[in-house]
Formats: structure tokens, sequence, C-alpha cells
């Protein structure tokens, strides 16, 4: 959510009573940027008297639009692969890395984001990250579709919640198949065969 505060002085006195009162309007934006729709606006106008240290308010409030936050949540998910494991972010992690390493994944990257915001002062519960790519799958699909480079390598995300480990990653039909329109041929069977090792890797390095 982003706030805009604007103070604009007016000289002209608005109130024939108190001819000597100095007056401001003050304009409060509230700009709610959502997921695919950035047009919601909710604005608030008041009219502040400014007598010493005590402004007098009177607020006009326009009513805005129903918040759909939760429909853009479920859509969200929609997307997503989610799962939990019984072990630390660590143990899952490694798990991960090793049954991608024996199934001929690259690592492309090993992501700390825990570390990295305590490096900057910052506090957050454990979260990583693996970049994992399979060139075999990703060149069909970037044949296919240049923007195909966007989703791949593969993210795979291990965090921390509650003291509830959980592992997620975007499921590649629901996504890279849905958005770029990949219905047939070699980049279809590609993302296919992604899903299929997402899901049996992930199941694998949490259970076992």
């Amino acid at each position: 959510m982003l706030q805009l505060l604007l103070i604009i002085p007016i000289s002209k006195s608005l109130d024939v009573f108190a001819p000597a009162r100095s007056y401001c309007i003050i304009i409060s934006l509230l700009t709610m940027i959502k997921l695919k729709n950035l047009s919601k606006c909710v604005y608030t106008i008041s009219l502040a008297t400014c007598i010493g240290t005590a402004p007098m308010l009177l607020n006009f409030n326009l009513p805005a639009k129903a918040n759909n936050n939760a429909t853009h949540h479920d859509e969200l998910y929609q997307y997503l692969s989610i799962s939990k494991s019984t072990k630390s972010v660590q143990q899952t992690v490694a798990s991960l890395m090793k049954i991608f390493l024996n199934n001929r994944f690259i690592i492309k990257a090993q992501i700390d984001h825990q570390k990295i915001a305590r490096s900057q002062g910052f506090t957050i519960p454990s979260n990583m990250s693996l970049l994992v790519g399979l060139p075999s799958y990703e060149a069909p699909v970037i044949e296919s579709n240049p923007l195909g480079s966007l989703f791949v390598p593969l993210t795979v995300v291990v965090w921390d919640q509650s003291g509830v480990t959980n592992v997620a990653y975007w499921n590649p039909q629901k996504n890279i198949g849905s958005l770029l329109d990949i219905t047939s041929g070699d980049a279809k069977n590609a993302i296919d065969k992604m899903t299929y090792f997402l899901d049996t890797i992930v199941q694998k390095a949490i259970n076992q």
C-alpha cells in the first residue's frame, strides 16, 4: 500500500467568522496495488482548520470498492505446489540437492535469504531457494516461446513458518504451459516431464 500525503496551503480564508485563521487542505491518497488490478484507489479529503496546536478535522470519505485480496490469493495458489517437510530447512535443502543431482539436474544457484538478510541487519526465519535446471527440458520451452526463459531455471523455495518447514515451486503445467499457451510438441512434453520430476523429487526429499 502506498500513501501519499499532500498539504496545500490556502491564503484566502474559508471562514467568514474567523478571517485570521489559516487553513490547509490535506489530501491522503491510498493506492492499493493488487496482483492484476492497479487502478483501485481510496481518496480521503480533509479540511483542517489550524488553530494553534489543535487542528479541527472534517473528513469527507468517498466509498471504495470491496477488497478482493482473498480472490487474488486463491488465484495465486492455483499456480503453486506446496508441501510440508518434517525435516529442518537445511536438511530438506540438502536432500533436494542430492536427489536433483542424482537425476542429472544442474544446481544453478543456492540462495540463503536468511543469511543475506542478516548481513544487512534484518532478521527473518530460515528461507532458502534452489535454482535448478536441465537443458533438455529448458531448450524446447525457450524454442517454443522465448519468454520461456523467464520461467527457467526452476525455483524451489524451502522456508520455516512457525516451526514448520514448507517446500514450494511454480507448477510448470499450470504456470509455464498455461501462461505461454504451450499445448503440444516437444515443449509440452518437456513441461510434463518437468512437472513429474519436480513432484517426484520434492516428495522423495521430504519423506525419505
